[in-house]
């Protein structure tokens, strides 16, 4: 009785982790059609874009008030002509997409 249990809790913690990471591809997919005039300048093999989905706060009823983070930064184009390399840079913030408690665009913001 007390291994079902255990599994039980197992398998449903599983399930929704699974769903969490599923909804996160909705979310950056959504932002990154929000924010492509931002995202726009960092396209190409110069840079290296990131996407990052933060949970800013619990709603009352149900979900999250979320936000997507697109991060760049320049790509290490290896040794050139026999010199070293430059080393990895620190990314920057170049997008922040909000959503609301059912989803929604609350904000677009372009660094």
């Amino acid at each position: 009785m007390r291994k079902n249990i255990l599994t039980l809790i197992f398998l449903c913690a599983a399930g929704i982790g699974s769903a969490f990471a599923q909804n996160d591809n909705g979310l950056i997919g959504k932002a990154r059609g929000a924010a492509h005039e931002c995202l726009q300048p960092f396209h190409g093999n110069d840079w290296i874009v990131n996407a990052s989905v933060n949970t800013l706060s619990i709603c009352f009823v149900s979900g999250f008030i979320q936000e997507v983070m697109f991060t760049a930064q320049p790509a290490n184009q290896g040794p050139v002509g026999g010199e070293e390399g430059h080393p990895p840079a620190l990314p920057i913030v170049i997008a922040v997409v909000q959503f609301g408690c059912d989803g929604e665009i609350i904000s677009s913001s372009c660094y």
